[in-house]
């Protein structure tokens, strides 16, 4: 899968299977992660503050209007949450 050119900068999106340890030993999970999508001009990103930034999504090509899919999804999943606070 593609990923852009600044690949896991910020959220990095998906992580296959034994790429990730826990409790230093390597694991078998995968993960796929995805948060607000924040500009590269915001002031968090300017600090330097870990995982704050824009979404890494695939490429297009790969997944076809996967991050607007996501995107829909975590804008209905804002609404679920408010309405339950």
């Amino acid at each position: 899968m593609r990923f852009g050119s600044c690949e896991f900068l910020f959220h990095p999106f998906f992580t296959p299977t034994g790429s990730e340890k826990t409790a230093g030993e390597v694991d078998v999970k995968e993960g796929i992660y995805f948060g607000p999508d924040v500009s590269f001009d915001d002031p968090d990103v300017i600090f330097g503050t870990p995982m704050v930034g824009p979404n890494q999504y695939p490429d297009e090509r790969d997944l076809p209007n996967f991050a607007n899919a996501v995107k829909q999804y975590r804008d209905q999943m804002k609404t679920v949450g408010c309405v339950n606070t």
